[in-house]
Formats: C-alpha cells, structure tokens, sequence
C-alpha cells in the first residue's frame, strides 16, 4: 500500500486543472495513480479551489495585457492610418472598432452587475431594493 502523499501535492493538480491539463496527464507526470488524482477531484471544496486558482491565472492575464495595451491600440492605430497595403489598413481599423466595441459591451454589463448589486445589498422593500 502506497504513503501518504505530500500535502503540495493536492494543490499542484488543482493549480493544473485550473490552467487546463488533463488529470490523467498531471498524475503520470508525479507518479500518482490516476485513481488517486480524480479522487482528490471529488473531495469537497477541489472544485471552488480550481475556481479561486482560475481567477488569479485571468486576473494575472487581464493585467498583463492592460500593460500591453496602450502600445498594441498605437500599433493598430499606426497600421490603420499608416500601412502602404490597403487590406491592412482596413484590417487594423476593423480590429480596433470590434476591440473597442468589446470593451465598451465589457464596462457596461459590468455596471450593471454593480447596480443588480447594489440594488440586492439595499433595504428589502426600500426604494431600489428587491420588495
């Protein structure tokens, strides 16, 4: 009968289904019985785990890519205004208006989360809260 397991172990298969890998893959490569890894899939609060590790890989993502995007929107821009092709130019301003589009839908339905929010957190049957 195989040891116990070292506890980072449990945690390295969440941090991997999280980023996407198989989990018979992840056990192959410690050297766990794939038996062994769903199992530690099914205990209570693995799931909320993955969840909680998911968000930190966008949130790091997310930033990632705001630091990046002031130059990409001058690279589109460049292009847009610039290039000698014209398919590139049409390219580049098509992909900065559907970029742009896609953030402005973004911020919106954002606040209106907030606003549902703040409408759920407000007195019960106050002006602007749930009746």
């Amino acid at each position: 009968m195989p040891g116990p397991h070292p506890k980072g172990l449990a945690h390295s298969l969440a941090l991997a289904v999280a980023a996407g890998r198989p989990v018979a893959r992840w056990a192959k490569d410690h050297d766990i019985s794939p038996r062994t890894a769903y199992g530690w899939t099914r205990r209570p609060g693995f799931a909320a785990k993955v969840g909680r590790l998911r968000l930190r890989i966008m949130d790091r993502a997310v930033g990632q890519l705001a630091a990046a995007a002031a130059r990409n929107a001058a690279t589109i821009n460049k292009l847009a205004t610039g290039a000698e092709n014209e398919n590139v130019r049409l390219a580049a301003a098509r992909a900065a208006l559907a970029d742009l589009m896609q953030v402005r839908r973004h911020i919106e339905l954002e606040q209106r989360v907030i606003d549902l929010e703040r409408r759920l957190d407000g007195p019960v049957g106050g002006e602007g809260g749930p009746a």
